[in-house]
């Protein structure tokens, strides 16, 4: 008995020794890797600490500037649309040369295959249009023309560089062709004498209202003439009543 108690204690202090050998080892083996971890962090932080060398050809930094809001230079309340008298603008000689020379027929590059082009029709095509027909030409013959158009639940209102011309849903006219500085008619100012084109129309569904512009461009001021629809009560009536100008 004595034997067997003697050999089971050695046992014992041997696996103790292991044991605590074996901890000994893990607590080395993660000292071991904290230490290349912050090895490691501190030559990335000296390498990054070092000034780069300047480029050979840096980019300028070019910032915006705000400019602000302009105040309005002047308001006013316009008669009905549809008792002021249409316009006609003078014929337009000018051009705004957007092209420099003639414009050639063809292409004046190399011509790349898109692949992303859909070549083939639908199975569902769209549906024709219920009603089609032709807003007001280019009366003044300006180069280029600027045509641009809105629709509102009643109306169609088309503007073409100079003239400007109020339809119904059928294609009837209600107003126009007209000079686009009829809308300032006993506005005063250059809105009213001048009719520089580059004009846009837009009918604001939420608010239930058309907006029509243009700028001057005469100088020494330049302005951006802004006309908006007033009679929101009567639908009837939108482009062809009283117009908040500025």
């Amino acid at each position: 008995m004595k034997k067997k108690s003697i050999s089971q204690s050695a046992l014992a202090r041997r696996s103790l020794s292991e044991g605590g050998f074996f901890k000994l080892r893990v607590l080395v083996g993660v000292l071991l890797c904290f230490g290349a971890i912050t090895l490691v962090l501190f030559a990335f932080g000296k390498a990054s600490a070092q000034p780069k060398p300047p480029a050979q050809n840096p980019q300028p930094l070019i910032r915006a500037q705000y400019r602000g809001v302009m105040p309005i230079v002047k308001f006013d309340i316009s008669p009905p649309l549809r008792s002021m008298k249409p316009l006609a603008a003078k014929e337009c000689t000018r051009s705004e040369n957007e092209e420099e020379g003639p414009i050639p027929l063809g292409p004046v590059g190399p011509v790349v295959h898109d692949t992303t082009v859909q070549r083939v029709l639908g199975k569902i095509g769209i549906p024709g249009p219920i009603i089609s027909f032709d807003g007001n030409t280019n009366l003044c013959g300006c180069s280029p023309p600027d045509p641009n158009g809105a629709v509102g639940p009643n109306h169609v209102v088309t503007m073409a560089n100079l003239h400007f011309q109020i339809f119904d849903k059928t294609g009837t006219s209600l107003f126009g062709p007209a000079a686009n500085n009829a809308l300032w008619s006993g506005f005063g100012g250059p809105c009213e004498t001048e009719n520089s084109g580059d004009p846009v129309v837009l009918y604001d569904q939420l608010a239930d209202r058309w907006l029509l512009s243009q700028f001057t461009s005469a100088g020494p001021n330049y302005f951006e003439c802004v006309a908006l629809s007033h009679e929101r009560s009567d639908w009837r009536l939108l482009p062809l009543g009283h117009l908040h100008r500025n």
